[in-house]
């Protein structure tokens, strides 16, 4: 299992060295972005044996906060390496994930469209168990593909704010077993809506 703690850490300490990042004569190619927002997915109780009944129904909504790093390899073209915390109470998710992504600027270029590819690696951990007996808490992990689509307006050559809408073609199972029965919970369809602060050096 990747432990996604280490890449938190590191992007914790990114975010630390950023004043010095700053006294640095650069041409602005580097970012770095916090951002939140709503996400939401489709979840499917597949019964396979039995008759599994749950203590809850599982959600299909939630929150998210994240991390990412860019670079701008030219005023058209760009990639990031992002993290994300997803949490919908009963379950979070956390994705980490690179992307590759074309602008489209607007007028005199403070604004641009943007349209990208991403893929990378997502974790789902229940919070709650979902049955009694046994009360356990089941995981699942998975590579995903998936894209998104943004805009980005530059408030001054240090910052810039963004929304993006992103869907992660993410299908994570949970096999559960009960005493009365055996059921796979489906999660996934995510889509999520985001906000963003850049700072760019």
């Amino acid at each position: 299992m990747l432990d996604l703690r280490i890449i938190k850490a590191a992007l914790a300490l990114l975010l630390l060295l950023t004043p010095v990042m700053l006294k640095a004569e650069t041409d602005n190619r580097w970012f770095v972005s916090a951002f939140g927002g709503a996400e939401s997915h489709k979840v499917d109780n597949k019964v396979r044996e039995g008759d599994v009944e749950l203590l809850f129904d599982p959600k299909d909504n939630g929150s998210v906060l994240g991390l990412n790093l860019g670079y701008r390899i030219s005023p058209r073209w760009f990639l990031t390496l992002d993290y994300s915390h997803a949490d919908a109470d009963d379950t979070v998710v956390d994705n980490l994930y690179g992307s590759a992504n074309v602008r489209f600027p607007v007028g005199s270029g403070k604004a641009a469209f943007y349209l990208g590819v991403l893929g990378g690696y997502s974790e789902l951990e229940w919070q709650e168990a979902p049955v009694d007996v046994p009360a356990e808490k089941p995981t699942s992990e998975q590579w995903f593909i998936g894209g998104q689509a943004g805009f980005e307006y530059q408030f001054n050559p240090r910052f810039s704010g963004t929304i993006r809408y992103q869907y992660h073609g993410t299908e994570h199972g949970s096999t559960v077993t009960s005493t009365t029965g055996r059921s796979r919970i489906v999660h996934d369809r995510y889509q999520y809506l985001l906000l963003g602060l850049r700072l760019h050096w």
